[in-house]
């Protein structure tokens, strides 16, 4: 029962979420499974019933490897470059906000020297970073703007651009923004609610322009997030602002939490509750209109992540520094102008004040385990702590002070349960922790145990579906050999049966063919086909009368595929293959239609494998077989291995 002893039974709106938050590590267990679960939890003891289902619990969930005593996060990360520079260009703004945390205005002159700017970029790009954001004030505002952005995607072919601003000058300035390469530029345009609390808040008449210039933005190609401020005035409107950013074509939209600082108010703040059920409605209604709520998807991405790994804290003064209109060095865009943040004049050098700055070093040790309270959520290492720049400003302290850490938790459990509920409630566990995945994390630096969070003022540039990045990497593995991850143990004896540009490029760790023993007049489905080796084979195996399915997501795979088919159809004197654009978690088959299926390591890669194995559960016919060649480990493995983006 020791094995038990470690999670805590939390639940969500009916549903049961075990969570240990140490490790951490959750699972929602079926309703049979919870019911013997909470029995043995308040007696100390499994009921008579559970004889058979409690050995099998017992060797999925414990006893967890085990890790030593968890002492914050800087035993585990070390300074290894930058991954993200924020610019604070001006204080200089066209708008007078009623909650602009930095008070910016037309009135405000404070504006970042150009040739600090253009040395700080140059510093940071020379540390690793290709992220810059610019952000005021309104940085349109700033001279010779669109002269930087395009010097700063000339600095190398994945330097990308951000922008954060109002919106209002995109009419002016949308044909320059468009001359530049646009898959390298985002835009992030304020929304503050629909046109009379926007108006309220921001100016009257600048909904009006804002709605015409996010049209123009669309037509000239430019990829937008809208942003909204949430607070008393704006978070009832979240879900009509998620349907005015789906009008206008935007990529996603983001919110941004309250800051009681320059013009914010403590007045202006809303309630956990009611933050969490304007946040909710919002995600329903972007649901139905296919946007992106990137903030969700950035906590999913921690949820979601294998278990055992750590969020502590945010990446501020190890991957991210920003810079104030002052020339000064700060820990993140939020925290600029803060004297109690101020790091150090950027005219000592970007990298002095990362490595020395006295502050910089007391965030870096900094950790969520200096909450005294910090035991008392089991969701601190999901959430990782709460948000460092509200915490400063709230309470003067690194952690524990953040307002919103609630309303992060609330929507942990929210995110789970809704999974949760996708799948059927029925054997051991409706979903475990591990068994679904966003997209890697990006690397922080260390032993890979501990991944860092990000600022709420830009969370999100991309949609994570878990595959892009198997998808880009496969993708150029089909134009080009990457002998590195060529099976030398491929199958060799077929080899000159093997249209010779397929076996090259065919990427599994063990041809599942032969143990599959397809007969004469079978169908045969090989998940994530690739260069279709596996369906060569296969092919010969069932005959004239039989058929065969390639499933892959990557087209380059599946080009190469093709063509590799016609050379074997031409050899056998007869095709029965046909290969389809596809994802396991959604095969593009009829139920009940195969006899076999197979794959070659390719279901490690699927980001959702409870959803793969009921899709293959499905297109199998009663009594059909499942053959899997895939990687497997004799223990469990370490976080350092599990989010490392190349493996």
């Amino acid at each position: 029962m020791r094995w038990l002893s470690r999670f805590v039974r939390l639940e969500h709106e009916g549903l049961p979420v075990y969570l240990d938050g140490e490790r951490p590590e959750w699972f929602v267990p079926a309703s049979d499974s919870d019911r013997l679960l909470r029995c043995a939890l308040e007696t100390g003891a499994p009921p008579p019933d559970a004889e058979r289902v409690f050995p099998l619990l017992a060797g999925l969930l414990g006893p967890a490897v085990p890790q030593p005593p968890y002492s914050g996060r800087a035993a585990h990360l070390r300074l290894t470059g930058l991954t993200e520079l924020w610019l604070h260009l001006t204080d200089s703004c066209n708008l007078s906000c009623r909650h602009c945390l930095f008070a910016a205005s037309p009135a405000r002159r404070s504006t970042l020297d150009p040739v600090l700017a253009w040395s700080a970029i140059t510093e940071a790009y020379a540390l690793g970073c290709r992220l810059f954001f610019f952000t005021g004030g309104e940085p349109l505002l700033y001279p010779d703007v669109l002269a930087l952005l395009g010097r700063v995607q000339a600095l190398d072919p994945t330097s990308r651009v951000v922008v954060l601003s109002n919106g209002l000058l995109l009419d002016e300035w949308g044909q320059a923004l468009a001359a530049l390469d646009r898959e390298r530029l985002h835009l992030q345009v304020s929304m503050d609610g629909l046109e009379p609390t926007h108006d309220r808040l921001r100016g009257r008449g600048s909904f009006t322009r804002l709605r015409r210039n996010l049209d123009l933005a669309r037509d000239l190609g430019l990829r937008v997030t809208v942003a909204t401020a949430l607070n008393s005035h704006t978070i009832d409107e979240l879900p009509a602002v998620v349907r005015v950013a789906a009008e206008v074509g935007a990529d996603s939209l983001h919110w941004l939490h309250h800051f009681v600082r320059g013009q914010g108010t403590a007045a202006q703040q809303s309630s956990t509750e009611r933050l969490y059920q304007g946040v909710v409605a919002a995600a329903a209604v972007a649901d139905t209109l296919g946007l992106r709520l990137d903030n969700l998807e950035s906590l999913a991405a921690q949820v979601f992540s294998p278990p055992g790994t750590r969020h502590d804290l945010s990446n501020a003064g190890w991957q991210s520094l920003a810079i104030g209109p002052d020339g000064v060095v700060y820990p993140s865009p939020a925290l600029v102008g803060l004297a109690p943040a101020t790091c150090g004049p950027l005219a000592d050098g970007l990298v002095a004040v990362w490595r020395h700055s006295p502050v910089l070093e007391t965030i870096r040790a900094a950790s969520l385990v200096q909450d005294p309270r910090w035991r008392e959520t089991p969701c601190r290492f999901l959430t990782g702590g709460g948000d460092l720049d509200q915490s400063l400003v709230h309470g003067q302290s690194c952690v524990g002070a953040d307002p919103y850490a609630s309303l992060q938790e609330q929507l942990t459990l929210w995110l789970i349960a809704r999974r949760a509920r996708q799948y059927p409630d029925r054997g051991l566990f409706r979903l475990r922790m591990g068994e679904v995945r966003s997209e890697c994390p990006a690397e922080a630096g260390g032993d890979g145990s501990v991944q860092l969070t990000h600022c709420n003022c830009v969370v999100s540039l991309a949609g994570g579906d878990g595959r892009s990045l198997v998808r880009d990497y496969y993708g150029a593995a089909a134009r080009e050999t990457r002998t590195e991850i060529v099976n030398p143990y491929g199958p060799a004896t077929a080899a000159d049966a093997l249209p010779a540009e397929a076996a090259q490029r065919s990427y599994g760790c063990g041809s599942p063919v032969r143990a599959a023993a397809p007969r004469p007049g079978e169908v045969l489905v090989d998940l994530g086909a690739g260069s279709g080796v596996e369906c060569f084979l296969a092919a010969e195996a069932v005959g004239p009368t039989g058929r065969v399915y390639g499933i892959d997501m990557t087209p380059a795979m599946l080009e190469l595929a093709r063509r590799g088919q016609r050379q074997v159809a031409e050899r056998l004197g007869y095709d029965t293959m046909e290969f389809r654009h596809g994802y396991l978690e959604a095969i593009p088959l009829d139920d009940a239609v195969a006899d076999v299926v197979i794959s070659n390591c390719v279901i490690n890669l699927s980001p959702d494998k409870r959803r793969t194995f009921l899709e293959i559960v499905r297109v199998l016919k009663p009594g059909g077989r499942l053959v899997v060649a895939d990687v497997v480990t004799d223990e469990d493995l370490p976080p350092s291995l599990r989010n490392n983006p190349r493996l």
